[in-house]
């Protein structure tokens, strides 16, 4: 906790080039910064390599740039996975207040599952958690979380979505007040939650 990175990673900064997977589980980030990415944790895999966070907790941790509490990138085979993390009051002055996180490959695949997030904030975008699914194979998978009373100044209070053409995310059983993306939801946009499963394209 209290740790301040000039660059990323203000908690911690793992990187994987190639083949090999970054796993954290029951770690507790607080009170970090990072002048650019990833204030609690910045976790990135350049090609071949899964990155998965399990029982953590983020809490009052700042960034410059996306992803107050993590920042997580995948840029080629291999897929982002979150299981029963928290996230609270993370600030970021770009996008991504608890959460960003970027697939950037074919069949690349974002697992969202039983997280919490409440009361992070974003200057631009997706206060609570901003999905960026860069391909048009690529899928978001939304279940069963609780994203709730966050801010964004722009968009997405608690859910922003953006991606290549043809992308989607699917949302399952999750209980939000706002989502937004880059283009429109076809109506759902006011669901006010998913408790069905709902495939939205998250074109650019």
């Amino acid at each position: 906790m209290d740790n301040h990175a000039v660059h990323n990673g203000g908690g911690i900064r793992a990187r994987v080039k190639t083949k090999g997977d970054i796993i954290l589980i029951n770690n507790v980030f607080t009170k970090n910064k990072a002048d650019e990415y990833g204030g609690g944790a910045l976790a990135r895999s350049v090609t071949d390599g899964d990155i998965i966070f399990m029982n953590n907790s983020f809490v009052e941790n700042e960034s410059q740039k996306n992803g107050a509490g993590v920042f997580a990138r995948i840029h080629i085979d291999g897929d982002i996975t979150f299981i029963n993390n928290t996230f609270a009051s993370n600030n970021s002055q770009n996008h991504g207040g608890g959460a960003f996180l970027k697939v950037s490959g074919a069949d690349d695949i974002i697992d969202f599952i039983n997280n919490t997030l409440t009361q992070n904030s974003a200057q631009k975008r997706g206060g609570g958690v901003y999905f960026y699914v860069d391909d048009s194979d690529a899928e978001a998978s939304i279940y069963n979380n609780i994203i709730w009373g966050n801010q964004a100044v722009e968009k997405g209070d608690d859910i922003y979505l953006r991606g290549a053409n043809g992308s989607f995310a699917e949302l399952f059983n999750n209980d939000f007040t706002d989502i937004d993306s880059a283009t429109q939801f076809n109506g759902i946009l006011d669901e006010g939650g998913s408790p069905f499963t709902s495939k939205i394209p998250c074109n650019r």
